[in-house]
């Protein structure tokens, strides 16, 4: 079976459960086991792994809500003395067109356009000529800028248009309200969410500021297993200088997920394989074998093209695969997942916040020797934003077209970076014989004040025998976010 991952123990529910409270009676959320054929990976000879049913159910738990509306500052330049700090909501300024308001551009300064009462700036007697004139910002279809950010430093994104006074119309212009210093607190808590740089809000009255971290609801984590996953300082013992190749992007630990057994990580958190241990199949899960389709709200049919395909991103029919890459890979030989492990969170997207960040690392034993054949495990980031809906974990191939994230893929496209004796795979279990790619950024779009879910599977596809590990961390809102209809702009982002 193919194994190592990260994320939650039950010994988490202490620290996490702060968000639900820790009923006594909390359902779990452990995915059933369902028996399955394997189909042995190996040549000339049989391996049969034996999956012992029962492990532990690990409880779902709610990460708790938290709307951060933060004021956004301007300079104040009026004679009512008072700045964008003193604006109630309604107020002239606070960036919110009330009724009886012409304008509000969300500061009180006079002759731009807006003045501090939100009546328009009266125009120039030569607005409308055709002519740019030095005491106007555009005239008519004269806009020599269009970029909201390049007028305004209070303004992160949006376009502008010209008014009817030849000033800038900014009424789509925008503020990102995002957090911009997420306080981390995993140096307290084994939690997964919180190993992500979420949910911190739920460990009590010092992560209570909203501006300071990134609530999620309706946590489900399914993994009959829990040595499926693990929170660690560490993964591995290479070092570059005095930094782990495989440590955390953001505070003190990483998640770690795998479609095999992972062992427990030392006193400082650091988690060490056994040398060869994801090749041998000895590390075998209590994870769903067999499952006939793709796990919780995924889908591998194509999505694009109002759902039938062929227009990877564009036309999302809101069900199927909008990227298009999944479907090919899960019709491959046998058409079943093995060692499956699924969460998934919603969250609500911020104001003027248009896509989010994770970053990743990709492990696989079927490297190199099950290249290019049906036996592809799969790690799939699933989005079901009202921008696109599918799934994030694409790569784009030399020919600008998506794939899906397997190990042939990477290998196919030069992204497998670190293979075989490479140091770098010290005590990763994949020393010896196995492959990885590096870090690498997943970027995803998103609406501003939409509420979306997330989902992450790891799975064995085909066989329930040699590992996959995937690792995660560093999980951000990202302002400008990315546009899923231009293939480079989204999905994986080698670093």
């Amino acid at each position: 079976m193919r194994h190592l991952s990260h994320i939650h123990s039950l010994l988490l529910c202490a620290p996490l459960l702060v968000l639900s409270g820790c009923p006594e009676d909390e359902p779990t959320a452990s995915a059933t086991d369902s028996a399955s054929d394997s189909d042995s990976e190996s040549t000339g000879s049989t391996s049969d792994a034996t999956e012992t049913e029962g492990g532990s159910d690990t409880t779902s738990t709610t990460g708790g809500e938290s709307d951060s509306d933060s004021d956004s500052s301007s300079d104040s330049d009026s004679s009512s003395g008072g700045t964008e700090d003193d604006t109630l909501p309604g107020e002239c300024g606070d960036f919110i067109l009330d009724e009886g308001e012409a304008c509000d551009d969300g500061n009180l300064i006079p002759n731009d356009g807006c003045e501090p009462d939100c009546t328009l700036t009266p125009a120039p007697d030569h607005c409308g000529d055709g002519q740019l004139d030095p005491d106007e910002a555009c005239d008519g279809d004269i806009l020599p800028v269009q970029d909201c950010a390049k007028i305004d430093g209070q303004y992160t994104s949006g376009e502008l248009s010209c008014a009817e006074n030849c000033s800038f119309d900014t009424s789509a212009c925008e503020v990102c309200e995002a957090p911009g210093e997420v306080i981390s607190c995993d140096d307290v808590s084994n939690e997964p969410l919180h190993a992500l740089g979420l949910a911190c809000n739920t460990l009590g009255v010092d992560f209570s500021d909203a501006n300071k971290h990134i609530p999620v609801t309706n946590y489900d984590l399914q993994s009959a297993d829990a040595d499926a996953y693990r929170v660690a300082s560490q993964f591995g013992s290479h070092m570059k200088g005095n930094t782990p190749t495989w440590g955390p992007r953001e505070g003190s630990k990483l998640l770690v997920i795998s479609t095999g057994n992972l062992p427990m990580p030392d006193a400082d958190g650091v988690l060490l394989a056994p040398p060869g241990s994801a090749q041998t199949g000895i590390t075998p899960n209590d994870n769903p074998d067999g499952l006939l389709s793709l796990p919780g709200i995924m889908h591998h049919e194509k999505g694009s093209n109002n759902g039938k395909g062929g227009a990877p991103f564009e036309d999302c029919d809101g069900i199927g695969d909008c990227s298009d890459t999944l479907d090919t890979q899960w019709n491959l030989g046998t058409k079943t997942a093995n060692d499956v492990f699924y969460l998934q969170f919603d969250v609500t997207v911020p104001k003027g916040t248009h896509g989010f960040n994770v970053d990743i690392a990709f492990f696989s034993a079927e490297y190199p020797e099950w290249v290019n054949t049906s036996f592809n495990d799969m790690a799939i980031l699933w989005s079901t934003s009202e921008s696109y809906t599918g799934n994030v974990t694409f790569i784009t191939d030399q020919g600008d077209s998506p794939r899906p994230l397997t190990v042939t893929s990477l290998a196919q496209n030069g992204l497998i970076k670190y293979t075989t004796e490479s140091p770098e795979l010290a005590h990763t279990g994949f020393d010896g014989e196995g492959g990885s790619s590096g870090w690498s950024t997943v970027k995803g779009s998103a609406i501003p004040e939409e509420t979306f879910t997330l989902a992450w599977t790891v799975f064995d596809k085909g066989d329930d025998i040699l590992d996959t590990v995937l690792l995660l961390d560093n999980w951000r809102w990202d302002c400008a976010g990315c546009v899923p209809s231009e293939v480079m702009s989204c999905g994986i982002i080698p670093q």
